[in-house]
């Protein structure tokens, strides 16, 4: 018998709502626990062939964050004890891996992310700021010891999720610093911030070691300078790929606000403060003297061309990382 295209269509969407998630939730991560153990009994006993499953299991925390996952998607299911260890179950295939990855070779950062993006697509999100995929993906990176941001190849990226709960890994060794300034306090704060960043330098500006080292990192074009030099260390790739300080998200009003007094600018003083704290925080060593940062900030009000005592507004304070290393200062401050 013949059935109408519009019959087709109809029990099409309907199968297709009826396998979508059973609720939404407000973060990405127990979006995908809700995700994954709606698409049936498969997500006890043959979880990694569902891309929910596979990126959920990555953004847990704790010790053993795969069969943590686990048990929270059995329990979504209303039979916690249903959950199996990671260690029992069927390994993640070869046809899933190539489904998320594009050159069936690595699953790179970059297919990562649009995995989990696309995972969440089923339930209109909630969808994670970009930071929070790159550092689920870091886990695995680390785990597997592939750090140099070329991609995890299948038998490593498969042996994550069934080994990691029960297997140490000594992680990834990161190479020594180097050495980019003869000042002690500013090798100290560029240390601080190859120590804290996130793996691609995404949002740089939005950790604060990172704003002070851009200022006194040595150099004309001292912010692009900088972010060459930590996305070498960081990324262990060619220079020539670095991104460039033009390219970055602004500066936040949040962050402007952390380092001034009275919320509408930066002074000299503000910037030896924040300078200071910042080497407080990490055991120092100072600066012989204060007149050293005073410099420093002195490339700030330079390029700004506020020069006087009451300090450097936020947008121009914000221009200085994005365009500095791309526009000469207009002005010399006495």
């Amino acid at each position: 018998m013949l059935v109408p295209f519009f019959t087709i269509t109809f029990l099409s969407l309907a199968l297709s709502a009826s396998a979508s998630p059973a609720r939404r939730t407000t973060t990405f991560c127990e979006q995908l626990v809700v995700s994954c153990a709606a698409a049936g009994p498969q997500s006890i006993t043959n979880p990694w062939t569902i891309p929910a499953c596979i990126f959920g299991a990555t953004c847990f925390g704790g010790s053993s964050p795969v069969d943590a996952f686990l048990i929270a998607v059995a329990t979504e299911r209303g039979d916690p004890s249903s959950a199996h260890a990671s260690l029992s179950l069927p390994v993640l295939t070869v046809e899933t891996f190539n489904n998320i990855s594009t050159d069936r070779v690595v699953i790179t950062q970059q297919n990562f992310i649009d995995g989990v993006y696309s995972a969440l697509d089923a339930s209109n999100g909630p969808y994670p700021d970009v930071s929070s995929v790159i550092s689920s993906f870091q886990s695995i990176s680390v785990w597997t010891q592939f750090c140099s941001n070329r991609g995890i190849p299948w038998k490593n990226f498969a042996d994550y999720f069934k080994y990691s709960a029960t297997v140490d890994s000594p992680g990834c060794t990161s190479p020594a610093y180097p050495v980019v300034t003869n000042e002690p306090s500013c090798q100290k704060i560029f240390e601080e911030c190859l120590r804290t960043v996130n793996f691609n330098l995404y949002n740089i500006w939005t950790v604060k070691p990172c704003v002070f080292a851009a200022v006194c990192f040595p150099g004309d074009i001292n912010v692009d300078k900088m972010l060459t030099a930590v996305y070498v260390y960081r990324t262990g790739n060619d220079p020539s790929t670095a991104p460039k300080s033009s390219d970055q998200p602004s500066l936040s009003q949040a962050q402007f606000a952390s380092i001034s007094t009275n919320g509408n600018t930066v002074t000299t003083q503000n910037w030896i403060d924040g300078y200071y704290e910042l080497l407080s925080g990490a055991g120092g060593p100072f600066p012989t003297s204060a007149d050293i940062v005073v410099e420093y900030f002195r490339r700030v009000r330079n390029w700004t061309g506020f020069c006087g005592l009451d300090g450097v507004r936020y947008q121009a304070f914000a221009y200085y990382f994005n365009w500095s290393s791309t526009n000469s200062y207009p002005v010399i401050c006495p």
